[in-house]
């Protein structure tokens, strides 16, 4: 059982729904969901009752809740005091994230298990042209001007194919050919017009048939067989992959960068300098997972 999951699970119990709780947490809805059932299965007991969009505590629910938040409170207490007393000071940093948001669970969960006393602010589809004036660090497709910048991720973007075509994970797929199928796409998204940019380079147009911010509503209807979809190699961590083959695009391979963007830390920044070494063997261990 983790804090993170806990603090989650607070939350949703103070909203009541799960959507709205994963926007204003900015993790994706099908991550949020399954954290919350991991967390129900660990402890062997439904916590929500479930109708539709709506979600209340169940009798365990309630009792856990109240049993959580005063543990919490107690523990966010405790840490505060040990700070004060060693002279330590709470940090806080603000994070624009506007690429790969679904990684952004797994980087929070890296930066509180490491830093407990860090206090994170989130920004998402920030203004390019601010830089980081209001920001610590910045996510970007490119790296920004005047600053710092580490690429962070260079990843492919995979033509994912229902399993039942004539072609076996890691073939290749002539970009013509991809006329031959309905294209589901994401939804509006800085990877999905960097996608399309790309295959107008390649001199490719199409209309997706279909759209869903959903990853996991995008695999199903693939494993159905319903359309093709294009799948970043490590931007998408946590989907099944079942009945689903990956395929390269020829002749020009689809890639795509994302780029880590700072101010270098002072020498009395300590602080910044660790959670940016923090950030980038995050970005490093998920590459040698893939």
């Amino acid at each position: 059982m983790r804090l993170l999951q806990l603090r989650y699970f607070l939350k949703i119990a103070q909203n009541k729904n799960i959507s709205k709780t994963a926007r204003e947490l900015h993790v994706s809805q099908p991550s949020l969901s399954r954290t919350m059932k991991e967390l129900e299965e660990e402890l062997g007991i439904e916590l929500f009752i479930r109708k539709g969009h709506t979600i209340t505590l169940s009798q365990a629910g309630i009792l856990f809740e109240r049993q959580v938040n005063l543990s919490v409170n107690q523990l966010d207490t405790a840490v505060q005091s040990v700070s004060h007393m060693s002279g330590s000071i709470s940090q806080r940093i603000t994070l624009k994230f506007e690429t790969s948001s679904a990684l952004l669970p797994g980087l929070l969960q890296r930066l509180h298990t490491k830093y407990p006393n860090l206090h994170i602010d989130l920004e998402q589809h920030g203004v390019e042209a601010g830089g980081l004036d209001n920001y610590d660090f910045s996510f970007s497709t490119l790296p920004l001007n005047k600053y710092d910048s580490v690429r962070l991720l260079h990843e492919e973007v995979y033509i994912a194919v229902n399993s039942a075509l004539p072609y076996q994970n890691g073939d290749t797929i002539i970009i013509n050919d991809l006329k031959k199928y309905p294209i589901i796409m994401g939804s509006p998204s800085p990877l999905r017009t960097e996608i399309e940019n790309k295959l107008r380079e390649q001199g490719f147009y199409f209309h997706p048939i279909f759209e869903s911010g959903d990853r996991e509503t995008i695999h199903g209807l693939v494993e159905n067989n319903a359309g093709i979809c294009f799948w970043p190699a490590y931007s998408w961590p946590d989907t099944s992959v079942s009945n689903v083959n990956k395929l390269h695009l020829a002749p020009h391979p689809l890639m795509r960068d994302i780029y880590l963007n700072f101010i270098r830390p002072k020498k009395s920044e300590k602080y910044l300098q660790e959670i940016t070494n923090t950030i980038l063997q995050y970005f490093h261990d998920i590459q040698l997972i893939k």
